[in-house]
């Protein structure tokens, strides 16, 4: 394989853009220069990011997933990517999160299975304010076996527009299911 060793320009039809298996680093991202790109769906798998900073990404991107990236912190706001309605981490061990905004306007779901969380809640801050009150998201959370049941239950009471998907860790969620249609208790999780 080669190495990126300057700045990509992106032709302006391009609208979608697949990277897999190339143990993407945070300088190729840089070089790729995607922020430069009219691209709407970009797909990265397996790489060494650790932190993720949005700005490499186009206001554009209505699709971003970022799997297997080995990213363990988040941008404190996704908010400038106003076109996204799909964002998946998947498969990052994103265990500390610290609060995330994200653009709960447009965002319809939020894939962090496999992501070794402990808490929902952080990616859930932006829905808690008045403005976004009416908004709605699906959280896709399964093989997260740490997940803190009493968050889970937190926000699931106090953000009416949230349906989440986990694991049926114990009989309490599973309790909490089957009286909520906004909680789906997955026996198990399959890969994708």
């Amino acid at each position: 394989m080669y190495t990126i060793i300057q700045k990509i320009k992106w032709p302006l039809v391009l609208c979608d853009f697949v990277f897999k298996n190339f143990n993407t680093n945070y300088r190729t991202l840089e070089l790729l220069n995607l922020k430069e790109s009219r691209l709407q769906e970009i797909r990265f798998s397996g790489g060494h990011v650790k932190e993720l900073s949005i700005d490499l990404f186009p206001v554009s991107v209505e699709n971003l997933t970022l799997m297997e990236m080995g990213i363990h912190e988040l941008s404190a706001s996704f908010e400038s990517l106003k076109n996204l309605y799909r964002l998946s981490l998947m498969g990052n061990q994103l265990r500390n999160v610290n609060s995330v905004k994200l653009p709960v306007s447009s965002l319809e779901v939020l894939n962090v299975r496999q992501c070794n969380l402990r808490l929902i809640s952080p990616f859930l801050v932006s829905m808690l304010e008045e403005k976004n009150q009416n908004a709605n998201l699906r959280v896709e959370a399964t093989g997260n076996l740490n997940v803190n049941i009493n968050d889970a239950r937190k926000v699931m009471k106090a953000i009416k527009g949230l349906s989440l998907e986990l694991n049926r860790l114990n009989d309490s969620i599973l309790k909490i299911s089957n009286h909520s249609y906004r909680l789906e208790a997955v026996y198990r999780d399959f890969d994708p």
